[in-house]
């Protein structure tokens, strides 16, 4: 533990430009009114130099452990596994979605087969579905959609 040295001098005849309490050649100086808010000042002054003292011990040591960690193989490997997680998870999400727009195409072609042979047992008039869907090859007219 390290000693701090303040001193104060408390007086009832203060120096001039001295009104409470001021701060001359190194040395606090109060009168007995102010001695008390004076003290409480300094006293917590020192204890954040303390805090800010021992918040800095082994700072060095902390960076060098920290730099030993972030250069080492346990840091790499985990970084390498978070990468070929991710890697992982959006190659699926690809394949998935291909296989998603597969059945979709799919399924697309089948509803175009049904409303078109639909179409040969039904009046092939400009109003008729089957007329409507062939002339336009979307399916979002029928169910009042848009893409």
């Amino acid at each position: 533990m390290t000693r701090a040295t303040v001193s104060v001098l408390v007086s009832s005849s203060l120096p001039e430009n001295v009104e409470r309490f001021g701060y001359r050649d190194g040395i606090w100086v109060t009168d007995y009114s102010s001695m008390i808010g004076l003290a409480t000042a300094l006293r917590m002054h020192l204890q954040e130099l303390s805090f800010d003292k021992r918040a800095s011990a082994g700072k060095g040591e902390k960076m060098e452990a920290l730099y030993d960690y972030l250069s080492g193989p346990e840091f790499r490997q985990k970084v390498v596994a978070i990468v070929e997680t991710f890697t992982g998870m959006k190659v699926q999400l690809d394949k998935e979605r291909r296989a998603m727009e597969r059945l979709w195409k799919e399924r697309e072609k089948q509803i175009e087969r049904v409303v078109l042979n639909t179409s040969a047992c039904t009046a092939t008039s400009a109003a008729s579905p089957a007329h409507q869907y062939s002339r336009s090859r979307s399916w979002n007219w029928m169910l009042g959609m848009g893409r």
